[in-house]
């Protein structure tokens, strides 16, 4: 096996184990998870922390850092005036978000449950995905007020949106259902009442 494939192997492994246990779990238990000795996975990652930030922190960054940028591909290609065509982006974006988050449920359960022994970390992770909301919230203004939507707080419905949109897919039967049902009213509620009779409500 080459030097790379088992460096895969090891943080498949680790991220099995993590997401199990969190982080009183141990290199070695990650070594008898990937059936090799606990001096090999030392030998490719050096210590317990940095496997840790390997298998789960980093991969944590890129995937909100991936989702995130699709929602603001939703709302940069999103025109004022069409309210269904809002709806549909707004429940792909949820599905998108849904099925990445019951994907990665592991990996996000355990990234936040051991968030307090990686404090510098999990700030820089808060910083990141507040920078990427907070963008996405000064994309959405240009629609606040503006037919076919009343006045709204940008910033308020996107974290409230991602918030709604983790949780359920974190403990909804049908992450997808959800958002649907979740956009649905949200949207409702921000457009005036021709918007909402444009959109057939």
């Amino acid at each position: 096996m080459s030097g790379p494939e088992r460096r895969g192997q090891l943080l498949e492994a680790a991220r099995t184990v993590f997401a199990r246990d969190g982080y009183r779990a141990t290199t070695a238990d990650v070594a008898a998870a990937a059936g090799v000795s606990e001096a090999l996975v030392v030998k490719h990652f050096g210590s317990k922390e940095r496997l840790f930030r390997a298998a789960i922190v980093e991969p944590i960054v890129q995937l909100v850092e991936w989702a995130l940028r699709e929602g603001r591909r939703t709302v940069e290609n999103a025109e004022a005036l069409d309210p269904a065509g809002h709806l549909e982006r707004l429940i792909t974006f949820g599905a998108t978000w849904g099925a990445l988050v019951r994907e990665h449920r592991g990996l996000l359960l355990s990234a936040l449950r051991d968030s307090a022994a990686f404090p510098q970390d999990a700030a820089q992770l808060h910083a990141k995905v507040r920078e990427l909301l907070d963008g996405l919230a000064r994309m959405l203004e240009r629609f606040s007020g503006r037919e076919p939507f009343t006045a709204f707080d940008p910033r308020a419905s996107v974290y409230a949106g991602v918030g709604a949109l983790t949780i359920g897919a974190l403990y909804a039967d049908d992450p997808v259902a959800f958002a649907r049902g979740y956009f649905e009213m949200t949207l409702l509620g921000l457009l005036t009442p021709e918007g909402r009779r444009a959109l057939g409500r």
